[in-house]
């Protein structure tokens, strides 16, 4: 009988631990797995004053994480997990959608009362606040986080690039930029998840290597079918 592939985690290291603990109950038993995250999360900016807007919009756990209190703002959302997130932290949720490229789209078509604020990372693929902007929708970018690389050590280089088979999911254009800039080279069973068209667009361009895509871009399917490729 093949064994198990390895699950290579790559994420800030409590969001990989608490990922790891998601998959081993949908995959109903304990999982081989590289715990090396490329990046940590570092808050950046000091304290945020709300109070000269009207709604706030978040695309991420770690920016709610990084302001911390989000006063009863109205807030705009990308994900699940960023709601729940939102929602401790005090904020009104309006909507929640799967992806920013939705999440925008809707901003556009019907135009909230602004100002609205924009709390990111350092580094983000798209700046939804510029798109807003030129929309006619008054928008704020502000920085609270920042994605500082981590050194890509043995266990990781020996993960991604040896011979025993490993499936790695990405989450993130960052993380995907990052891993791919650092890696030595892809092993022939290597099989990488990428969460959305653009986190796969990138890991291509940074290795030319392949990737499967979900269908949606969260966490429930990314976790189904972490676990389809680790039962093979």
């Amino acid at each position: 009988m093949e064994a198990t592939p390895i699950l290579i985690l790559i994420r800030p290291e409590g969001q990989s631990k608490r990922l790891l603990k998601e998959c081993e109950a949908a995959f109903g038993s304990s999982i081989a797995a590289v715990i090396s995250p490329v990046m940590k999360i570092v808050p950046v900016g000091g304290r945020v004053d709300l109070s000269q807007y009207s709604g706030v919009i978040v695309t991420s756990v770690n920016a709610v994480h990084s302001v911390g209190n989000l006063y009863q703002k109205s807030v705009y959302c990308v994900g699940k997990r960023t709601e729940i997130a939102a929602r401790k932290a005090g904020g009104k949720v309006v909507w929640t959608e799967q992806d920013s490229d939705v999440l925008l789209a809707r901003l556009m078509a019907e135009k909230p009362d602004g100002p609205l604020v924009y709390l990111r990372g350092e580094h983000v693929a798209r700046n939804i606040a510029t798109r807003l902007e030129n929309a006619g929708i008054e928008t704020i970018s502000r920085v609270v986080y920042d994605q500082v690389p981590e050194a890509i050590g043995f266990t990781l280089q020996t993960a991604i690039g040896g011979d025993m088979h490993a499936v790695l999911p990405l989450y993130s254009p960052r993380s995907a930029y990052l891993l791919g800039q650092g890696v030595e080279g892809l092993g022939a069973s290597l099989q990488v998840i990428a969460i959305s068209d653009a986190v796969a667009q990138v890991w291509r361009d940074q290795t030319g290597g392949v990737c499967d895509v979900c269908a949606k871009p969260d966490g429930a399917e990314m976790i189904r079918k972490i676990v389809k490729a680790l039962r093979g």
